[in-house]
C-alpha cells in the first residue's frame, strides 16, 4: 500500500538557505531510490523558517529502507543540525 509522508520542521533563521541548498543536492538521490513515487521540498510562504517535506512511497517498508540508508550515510545528522526544535512526522496510508 502506498504511503504519503509529511514532515514539518522548524529551521533556524541562519540555516534556511543552507537547508534548501542541501536538499537540492540530495533530493535526486531520494527520487531515484526504489519505491519513491514523489518528493517535494517546500518552504512556508509566510514563515521561511518552516520547512515541509511531502513524500510518496510505494510502501512503508521501502520508505523505512530509505530512512535507514539516510541514517547510515549521515544525511539525517546533517539535517538535524539545521533544525530549531522537534520535527512533526505523519505517515498516511493512501486510501483512494
Amino acid at each position: 500500500m502506498s504511503i504519503v509522508l509529511i514532515i514539518d520542521a522548524k529551521l533556524t533563521q541562519e540555516s534556511v538557505s543552507k537547508a534548501v541548498d542541501f536538499y537540492a543536492k540530495i533530493v535526486s538521490d531520494t527520487r531515484s531510490f526504489e519505491g519513491c513515487e514523489a518528493i517535494e521540498i517546500c518552504i512556508d510562504s509566510e514563515d521561511a523558517g518552516n520547512l515541509v517535506v511531502v513524500e510518496k512511497w510505494a510502501s512503508e517498508d521501502l520508505y523505512k529502507k530509505h530512512y535507514q540508508w539516510r541514517e547510515e550515510t549521515g544525511v539525517l545528522d546533517h539535517i538535524r543540525a539545521l533544525l530549531d526544535g522537534p520535527v512533526s512526522r505523519q505517515i498516511l496510508n493512501v486510501a483512494a
